[in-house]
């Protein structure tokens, strides 16, 4: 994805806020790259129309109850989106070893780091863009 113009990140319940924060303050704020996040709840309610074979799409998949809606948003990728579509999947990263009834509210501790430290690493060196150096401009300037 070094050479895309523009990332949706789509994620929904525990995963939301780790969608958001990297699609916000990674992708936008620090590799300067447009980045719209959208819940995987609330695609189908318009969103889904930016869906081609040339935009590229960066999926969280939750372990949980909104599980069901990221499933629905990879049917209908696997159908409409280009190979510009990256997913990241809970269960595959371990959570499934969890009871059903707490997994969920690992998601975030989860994908946070993955994203951060790995993807974004990766991401930045890809694009030639130090995000450590855009990091320590934003905290001089707050």
């Amino acid at each position: 994805m070094k050479n895309e113009k523009c990332i949706t990140v789509l994620a929904s319940g525990p995963a939301y806020g780790s969608g958001r924060i990297f699609s916000t303050c990674n992708i936008l704020e620090m590799l300067q790259i447009q980045s719209p996040t959208f819940n995987s709840c609330d695609f189908f309610h318009g969103p889904f129309e930016i869906t081609d074979k040339n935009e590229a799409f960066f999926l969280l998949i939750a372990d949980g109850r909104t599980r069901k809606a990221d499933e629905r948003a990879i049917t209908f990728m696997k159908k409409y989106a280009g190979d510009k579509v990256y997913m990241l999947d809970a269960k595959e990263l371990g959570l499934n070893n969890l009871k059903d009834s707490v997994a969920e509210y690992f998601n975030h501790l989860l994908f946070t780091p993955i994203l951060n430290n790995v993807y974004m690493k990766a991401l930045s060196k890809a694009t030639g863009v130090d995000y450590t150096t855009r990091r320590y401009i934003w905290k001089v300037a707050y």
